[in-house]
């Protein structure tokens, strides 16, 4: 027990190791992300012409990349048993080098098995709903056209990203903040005789730089916790509004969480809300096309059109609903 808890403890060496390869590593992450949306860009550009052909293709590979996985897997599996004297673990431990989870029977055993029930709900999935595979396919070819008709629309999703991007960044920022803006905060602390006689009481906030104990009494000024002080003159700060304002200050230090638990809140409902946005920006887009291309043809401005839309009509309704989204 003792050793795998030890093997366990190495895990922080792991996750430094990680970082490590990560700070080394981030450019060519970077690439691949670009690579990937280069790729699925012109695979939505594709898909105007080929989506019947290019779905099947993906369906079909799909299933190929399952099956041939399932079958190496059992066959390595095979091999390192025999290997091992029909053994299927013999030690197990955590380490950060890639080849000894490869040496072992039971990682290709999990494997197999994993793939191979994605394998069998796959084929199950095709057989079973081949109909309705059909008719979604003549939706998304559909789809696709209407894409291609409002060729600005593949370049939305990159607005949603950033506006994500940036909440994220600045909800982590917050979370900083409010972990690191507390002051210290000193209280009294000794002998209770001695306070009631210094006309003092044990608890109270004091000031060390302030505090001057020559009467030689067992009584001190000791640093107690970071926090916010209650005792802040805020009559004076707040220009004599600080009456209203004392018992919440209180209360805040005294359950110092809430303001994380209330920043965590908003960067969901924050979070909600961007893509409630992006959701409501693109239903006007496809909207228009579906509904108003006869009359008034197929504007090329519709993606600007309906965000100025959701901006001055729909704000409150999609902040609203992420609301309840957040608070669910």
């Amino acid at each position: 027990g003792v050793k795998y808890l030890v093997d366990l403890l190495n895990l922080k060496q792991i996750a430094v190791i990680l970082v490590e390869d990560l700070a080394i590593s981030w450019k060519y992450i970077l690439v691949a992300f670009g690579l990937a949306a280069i790729v699925s860009f012109l695979w939505i550009v594709l898909m105007r012409w080929l989506a019947t052909p290019l779905v099947w293709l993906g369906i079909i590979g799909f299933i190929v990349l399952l099956a041939v996985i399932t079958g190496l897997a059992f066959f390595e599996f095979v091999q390192l048993r025999e290997k091992n004297d029909n053994q299927i673990i013999k030690e197990f431990k955590f380490v950060a080098d890639a080849n000894y989870y490869r040496s072992l029977s039971i990682t290709w055993l999990i494997i197999g098995i994993l793939s191979g029930i994605l394998l069998l709900i796959a084929v199950l999935i095709v057989l079973v709903l081949f109909k309705r595979l059909r008719i979604a396919l003549t939706i998304l070819q559909e789809a696709s056209t209407a894409v291609a008709y409002n060729f600005f629309i593949l370049f939305w999703p990159f607005i949603p990203l950033i506006l994500h991007i940036g909440i994220f960044a600045y909800w982590v920022a917050i979370t900083i903040y409010l972990a690191t803006a507390r002051k210290p905060i000193y209280r009294i602390t000794g002998s209770q005789s001695d306070a009631d006689s210094m006309d003092l009481t044990i608890g109270q906030i004091c000031d060390p730089k302030k505090w001057n104990n020559n009467a030689g009494m067992n009584v001190e000024c000791m640093f107690s916790e970071y926090g916010y002080d209650p005792q802040v003159d805020l009559d004076n700060i707040l220009n004599g509004t600080g009456k209203h304002f004392k018992s919440f200050i209180s209360f805040v230090n005294q359950n110092q969480w809430l303001p994380q638990v209330f920043s965590v809140f908003m960067f969901f409902w924050l979070t909600a809300f961007t893509i409630g946005l992006s959701e409501l920006v693109l239903a006007g887009v496809y909207a228009r096309y579906y509904w108003d291309k006869r009359r008034f043809g197929i504007p090329r401005s519709s993606l600007g059109v309906s965000f100025f839309r959701a901006i001055v009509f729909h704000l409150g309704t999609i902040a609203f609903g992420s609301l309840i989204i957040a608070i669910v």
